[in-house]
């Protein structure tokens, strides 16, 4: 991790997942994706390029006013998603899988919520159909709902820095890289 400051920060995050997790009765693995950095893709940037799409869309398409060229920075997000997708492709629809970027905070006030998410999202009764990826750090109006389609309060996402992805959302997806920042190019993908 380039940036040092966040380590603990994620570390943390971690093991209070960990921990509620644990009391639920569910259980966690964690892999932890630090390349390629910024750095690797610098050295390599020739190779990373050749997967970034930089082909505007059709010319009635919105996202081409967010067409940007990626930076080195950005393309390795988008590797380290790819990577964690790979881990996930092939696994099982049921269970389920936490996309946390090192750049999340978690309240105390909030474990509460958290730990509820985590009995609602392993409840067997519950339907696992109603989503296949469901973002965990978009606000909302407390409308009483436990899932809230977010195009019903978002246009774009604001952030992506945890969600839960079902594999079978994860295959096909991200083959060639979009000319987007990650949270736009997910907000594309869902159309």
């Amino acid at each position: 991790m380039k940036l040092k400051n966040r380590i603990n920060n994620i570390n943390n995050v971690i093991s209070v997942l960990k921990n509620l997790c644990n009391k639920n009765n569910v259980i966690a693995s964690v892999n932890l994706i630090s390349e390629p950095s910024s750095t690797t893709i610098d050295k390599n940037i020739n190779i990373f390029n050749n997967r970034v799409d930089y082909n505007k869309f059709d010319e009635t398409n919105e996202y081409n006013e967010y067409i940007i060229m990626l930076n080195s920075c950005q393309i390795s997000n988008y590797e380290k998603h790819r990577e964690l997708y790979n881990i996930i492709k092939d696994k099982n629809n049921d269970d389920l899988h936490m996309i946390i970027e090192d750049d999340i905070l978690v309240s105390n006030s909030y474990m509460d919520n958290i730990e509820e998410m985590i009995r609602d999202l392993t409840n067997k009764d519950a339907s696992s159909d109603l989503w296949d990826i469901l973002f965990l750090s978009l606000n909302t109006v407390k409308n009483g709902e436990n899932l809230i389609n977010y195009r019903e309060v978002y246009n774009k996402l604001i952030t992506k820095s945890c969600y839960f992805i079902k594999p079978k959302y994860v295959i096909n997806y991200m083959k060639k890289v979009k000319h987007l920042n990650y949270k736009l190019n997910i907000s594309y993908q869902n159309l």
